[in-house]
């Protein structure tokens, strides 16, 4: 029996973590199964509830497929 799973673009997995559904864009996950714990910006940092970086200032909003750049 064959899964496929979809680990999308920007996603944070963290190690030993144990990956049972797709993963969003930008999604952290983690856990055993893993679970959703907020998202996460391009560079890495754990965005605020607002979606914004603290880090480099990146704005992003809700989309289709997890979040995306707002402004692209």
């Amino acid at each position: 029996m064959k899964i496929l799973l979809t680990i999308s673009k920007y996603c944070l997995v963290e190690a030993g973590s144990v990956v049972t559904r797709d993963v969003l864009d930008y999604a952290l996950v983690y856990g055993s199964p893993a679970r959703q714990h907020g998202w996460v910006c391009a560079c890495g940092v754990k965005l605020t509830e607002a979606l914004i970086c603290p880090e480099c200032g990146k704005t992003y909003r809700k989309a289709e497929k997890g979040i995306e750049r707002a402004n692209e």
